[in-house]
């Protein structure tokens, strides 16, 4: 199953149309790890993963980003979400082999 994360896109590159929206299509187990992973980079005190950002642009384009795959995956999770984000690592994991 996928999810779409956000409206139609734009043949015009968003720099020069900064209000456009995109569609990103996830399969859901992806969208599941990187909400995941979102919200443990956005913990305080957490481990940095990533060199810091370097604009508050960056922290804000996350936060959108992690909105937008809670809404689209949350409710999924909401049951037991360890057991959910396992599933979804086996999953993508596995996605590798086949690919």
């Amino acid at each position: 199953m996928t999810e779409a994360v956000s409206p139609a896109p734009s043949p015009v590159p968003s720099a020069a149309r900064p209000e456009a929206a995109i569609t990103l299509t996830l399969e859901h187990s992806v969208a599941v790890v990187l909400l995941d992973m979102l919200g443990r980079m956005d913990e305080s005190g957490a481990e940095p993963v990533l060199p810091p950002l370097e604009h508050a642009s960056e922290r804000v384009a996350m936060w959108v980003l992690r909105s937008a795959l809670e809404g689209a995956v949350g409710e999924d999770l909401a049951g037991d979400y360890d057991a959910a984000l396992e599933a979804a690592h086996r999953a993508v994991v596995s996605d590798l082999g086949e690919k």
